[in-house]
């Protein structure tokens, strides 16, 4: 799948979202304050410049939802416009994250040499631009990997928005859960919770 063709499907689950939650009026209202805010140069015009390819696609990769934010707490609460952009952070994760990640069955998973699946669990993890990471271990079953890095979290604080930091977090969990049945995926710290790295595990799930 082309970038571009993910990118359409990732605004086009994102558009869904905000259309059922908000309706027709308020998402118009909106993605026309997210064009003049763009124009702007919001919401990096007072940060440094991207250091690097990382920097600048985890930027691109969140610019509009943090844009989509703002406008929302004109219309709702702080606590109804979080819960809505926490879902709809969610809502486009998972589909960015299926558009990434084919689904791969049980069998396909054991028949896999050990080397084999390990590569295949770190490509996981190096799909996306925000992580700086590290394979801490692998056995037969099972690959830990720990993300010393996490660029959106730095992004949200650099913003103003820490609190909603960790709102990339929920996406990972419920892909795996409802997407990948066949990967037991566990992740115990975040940096986004205020510890050094967020520790993927992924196994084998038995049947």
């Amino acid at each position: 799948m082309s970038k571009l063709t993910m990118d359409i499907k990732i605004k086009l689950s994102a558009l869904k979202f905000l259309k059922k939650e908000i309706g027709f009026s308020k998402l118009m209202k909106v993605i026309f304050n997210l064009g003049f805010e763009e124009l702007k140069g919001e919401p990096y015009k007072n940060l440094e410049k991207s250091k690097d390819k990382k920097d600048k696609e985890s930027r691109k990769l969140i610019k509009e939802a943090i844009l989509i934010y703002r406008p929302l707490l004109k219309y709702y609460s702080e606590k109804e416009a979080e819960e809505i952009f926490r879902n709809l952070i969610t809502t486009a994760a998972i589909t960015q994250l299926k558009c990434l990640i084919p689904k791969i069955k049980y069998e396909d998973l054991k028949e896999m040499a050990r080397e084999d699946r390990k590569i295949y669990y770190c490509d996981i993890i190096n799909k996306f631009p925000n992580t700086d990471w590290r394979l801490e271990s692998d056995t037969e079953d099972r690959v830990n990997i720990s993300v010393y890095r996490c660029r959106l979290v730095e992004i949200f604080d650099a913003v103003g928005l820490s609190h909603l930091r960790d709102s990339c977090c929920k996406g990972d969990a419920l892909f795996f859960e409802k997407h990948q049945p066949d990967i037991d995926f566990k992740r115990t710290t975040t940096i986004a919770s205020g510890k050094d790295i967020c520790d993927f595990q992924f196994d084998i799930k038995e049947k």
